[in-house]
């Protein structure tokens, strides 16, 4: 699930085999064909550039309707342990929603494996990037993260997002999807006018799960950006604990799609690009080995 950018060594490869079976489910060719197909990816950031070592953006991309079908399937399981949305860490220490859970192994491990068979049967593909923030500070300028709206979270979502088109491409889709962030992550600015710089769709920030506004209404939570949550949290637990057999982790690797991991060549070969003003989405970030 990480492959390393500005390396040849790639750590986790996809299965053919899962790939094929999946795009055979979904009808994937026809659907392709039909060019009728609503698209959204939806992503989510584990870490933070001031007091974490890595930043992680990370999410799926699928059809609005098998984000509806995941959204009944999850918050109809989500109830039947009566939890009213997920979110990563606290699963993962029995913290709040789960507080008392840190002993119920059983239980745990149902919800765990139901909550990812969801997420398996109704994703295309995942898409992430991690931005390793010493590596950032010491291989990219001043000038041009002002100049091109970078920081660690920002160039993370805009890796995505690349590598998302670039799928897209080759596979000759011809939809363009929505593309939804959670909201809130330090660097959401940045990632809007560096998008708009690289041509992109305008993100779409939103809540994973309801909250009151200022006005007293209630704005719908996201369901999907819970399962970018996951795949995010799990990523950043693998870079810093240097850790790649966590089950969820490895449950992950088998659905299509790559994490990419900024090394110092790579934040290089995107300081040039952007040095010489050429837009992301045509020339694309170092293509993953």
């Amino acid at each position: 699930m990480l492959a390393e950018i500005g390396l040849t060594e790639r750590i986790g490869t996809d299965s053919d085999s899962a790939v094929k079976h999946l795009a055979q489910s979904l009808f994937l060719s026809s659907w392709r064909e039909s060019q009728l197909v609503a698209l959204a990816a939806y992503f989510d950031c584990s870490g933070h550039e001031d007091d974490q070592e890595f930043v992680v953006v990370a999410g799926f991309l699928s059809s609005d309707d098998e984000w509806d079908r995941f959204e009944t399937l999850w918050v109809d399981r989500l109830k039947a342990d009566g939890v009213e949305y997920f979110h990563a860490v606290e699963f993962a220490h029995s913290t709040k929603q789960f507080d008392g859970w840190r002993n119920q192994e059983a239980r745990r491990r149902a919800l765990g494996c139901d909550l990812m068979g969801i997420i398996k049967r109704h994703v295309f593909r995942k898409f992430g990037c991690v931005v390793i923030n010493n590596t950032l500070t010491e291989n990219m300028c001043e000038e041009v993260k002002t100049e091109h709206f970078v920081n660690a979270y920002s160039l993370a979502g805009r890796a995505c997002v690349t590598y998302l088109w670039q799928w897209l491409r080759q596979n000759q889709w011809k939809t363009v999807p929505a593309l939804i962030f959670e909201d809130g992550d330090k660097g959401q600015d940045r990632l809007r006018k560096g998008m708009k710089q690289d041509a992109f769709p305008d993100p779409n920030f939103k809540p994973k799960r309801d909250r009151t506004k200022k006005d007293g209404l209630i704005e719908k939570g996201m369901v999907p950006l819970q399962a970018a949550d996951w795949l995010a949290y799990e990523s950043f637990v693998a870079m810093k604990k240097e850790n790649l057999d966590r089950w969820a982790r490895q449950e992950f690797e088998s659905t299509p799609g790559e994490i990419g991991v900024f090394l110092p060549s790579g934040i290089q070969q995107i300081q040039d690009i952007l040095s010489l003003g050429r837009g992301m989405q045509k020339v694309g970030f170092p293509k993953l080995p």
